[in-house]
């Protein structure tokens, strides 16, 4: 399934949610190095690394904080990286490591490009999120205000309503 050029993020992510269980790491193993090939689109990175956060599993954190380390701003950063830190950003509103990463973010929201882009990003909810629920309630309320902040910079006034 996963050789078919057809499969899209949509299957990516219900087959990594369904193969993706901590009981089978081999599995992982494949999705993750197959998700990861440079030739392969970035939204099924993203299916992979969601479904891997929406079900727990333990590498998810760990796969979030390695696409968020890359400066994304960077002369050496590649269009693919750049979009795989605006997804690993987006997913990581949902994963429950959000208040330990979030500083990932926050860092970069200093740059009105990548600010823009990310603020743009965050009213399109990743492949198959309608029943995840946020995690921003895990947040400082600092953390929060800047936020906040950063929306008011660069959304209109009608959104933050």
């Amino acid at each position: 399934m996963l050789r078919d050029p057809h499969t899209d993020p949509a299957t990516t992510h219900d087959l990594a949610r369904r193969l993706g269980a901590p009981a089978q790491p081999d599995v992982v193993d494949a999705l993750t190095v197959w998700a990861d090939h440079p030739d392969r689109e970035s939204e099924h990175w993203q299916s992979v690394a969601s479904a891997l956060t929406f079900t727990g599993h333990p590498s998810a954190p760990a796969r979030l904080q390695a696409a968020l380390d890359l400066d994304p701003l960077s002369q050496a950063t590649t269009p693919e990286t750049l979009t795989r830190w605006r997804m690993a950003a987006q997913i990581l509103l949902y994963c429950p490591a959000l208040p330990k990463l979030w500083p990932l973010v926050q860092k970069r929201l200093n740059n009105e490009v990548l600010a823009r882009s990310y603020i743009d990003q965050l009213g399109q909810r990743p492949v198959r999120h309608y029943t995840q629920p946020h995690q921003l309630a895990g947040l400082t309320e600092e953390a929060l205000a800047e936020l906040y902040l950063a929306l008011a910079r660069h959304a209109p006034a009608e959104t933050l309503d």
